[in-house]
């Protein structure tokens, strides 16, 4: 049988300027590197559609705003002839936030970026220049080496989707594998594929997909979600070959 393994918080803040520079840029996702400009413990930052997602060691975060509201305020900061009341006070954007725990990961993993891009971002921000930053560099992804005990972890994107990747090195365990979810409104998990509910909006955990290469031939391998509670978990219905590496390729879409 199928078997399956909770979780603190971390809200990151955004300046409302940068929520709406966030709010108008439509790139595929780059994943921008920490420079200072954000709490320590944050390794890598994405914008992804509805909000932005956080990457910590052992800790993913989705933080969904309302874009609707963003949008309005935005439109309202163009058309300043029109707020005669002198009234101004502070504005409003709701938001959401699911905390992906990986429960009995290595929280000291470094992440080891691939795929630099080009350009920089500069974040001069608040009137604190300690938490100031320039040239931080966007990466096609990155990879948690050893996250868990032989099993590492590969983050990149597939157009506006995050792709993560188990590998797990032969006769490593992936039963090791836990991920606990804080925040959100309901998780469902139908047809093969998990749905995470918030109050903004959902996250789709796609039936996960997972192969080995063997004898030069890619040999797909059946992997089913487990999920107990809020606790989830990966299963091998049909087993496979633990003499040769291992992926577990979910795909999230949002």
């Amino acid at each position: 049988m199928c078997r399956n393994y909770g979780s603190s918080f971390l809200v990151i803040g955004l300046v409302f300027s940068e929520i709406l520079a966030m709010a108008n840029t439509t790139p595929g996702i780059k994943f921008i590197e920490n420079k200072n400009q954000w709490p320590a413990e944050v390794n890598f930052s994405a914008r992804v559609p509805g909000g932005n997602m956080i990457f910590q060691s052992g800790k993913f975060q989705y933080y969904f705003l309302d874009e609707e509201r963003m949008e309005e305020l935005h439109h309202r900061s163009h058309n300043h002839n029109n707020e005669s009341d002198g009234q101004s006070g502070p504005e409003i954007i709701n938001g959401h936030a699911v905390e992906v725990n990986f429960i009995g990961s290595n929280k000291l993993a470094k992440p080891l970026p691939f795929g630099r891009s080009s350009e920089h971002y500069n974040y001069y921000i608040g009137n604190d220049p300690n938490h100031w930053a320039s040239k931080a560099y966007a990466y096609e992804g990155f990879i948690y080496p050893s996250l868990y005990q032989d099993i590492d972890l590969k983050v990149y994107s597939i157009d506006q989707n995050i792709k993560y990747d188990f590998i797990v090195a032969p006769y490593a365990d992936p039963s090791q594998i836990f991920l606990d979810y804080a925040g959100a409104d309901k998780l469902i998990l139908e047809n093969g594929r998990l749905t995470v509910l918030t109050s903004l909006g959902e996250v789709i955990e796609q039936k996960p997909v997972a192969f080995q290469w063997i004898d030069g031939k890619k040999v797909p391998v059946s992997c089913e979600y487990f999920l107990e509670g809020n606790r989830l978990s990966f299963c091998f219905p049909s087993g496979y070959d633990p003499c040769y590496e291992l992926t577990i390729d979910p795909l999230l879409i949002f």
